[in-house]
């Protein structure tokens, strides 16, 4: 059975990239909210690749539990080599997921796929590579 705990570390670390990082202007205006848990399981997509964290809506039964938006599962055993930073643009991909639709007068969240313009700016800021350990011939920055 899959364990999960709450990671108040993690949801401190989301507060402040919805505050602060330009990319998340939008969730910061709807002022969104998320719970962070962190998970043992080593979680593969369909490519056998690691997947670091997934977002998803608070179900209807737990929203008397909490009120934030949305849940981010953090697979912390596939983010063992990972640093401060890397931890943070893994977070940073879920959050841009994260929208909140308030057009029917109700708060709507929606949590979609990797927008292409969102997936480009992550690309552009960090590179494609940026969950790879560099390798002897890699130029390091200092």
């Amino acid at each position: 059975m899959e364990n999960f705990r709450r990671s108040p570390a993690w949801e401190k670390m989301a507060a402040e990239l919805i505050e602060n990082d330009e990319l998340l202007v939008i969730q910061n205006a709807m002022q969104v909210k998320v719970v962070c848990v962190l998970s043992e399981t080593m979680k593969k997509d369909a490519r056998k690749l690691p997947i670091y964290a997934e977002a998803e809506k608070i179900p209807p039964k737990y929203k008397w539990a909490t009120d934030a938006d949305a849940m981010i599962t953090i697979y912390e055993n596939n983010m063992t080599t990972f640093n401060e930073k890397k931890r943070q643009i893994a977070l940073l991909r879920e959050l841009l997921k994260i929208t909140v639709d308030e057009d029917t007068g109700d708060r709507k969240v929606l949590i979609g796929d990797y927008d292409l313009q969102d997936f480009r700016c992550v690309v552009n800021r960090y590179g494609t590579d940026w969950d790879q350990e560099p390798t002897l011939f890699d130029k390091v920055e200092e």
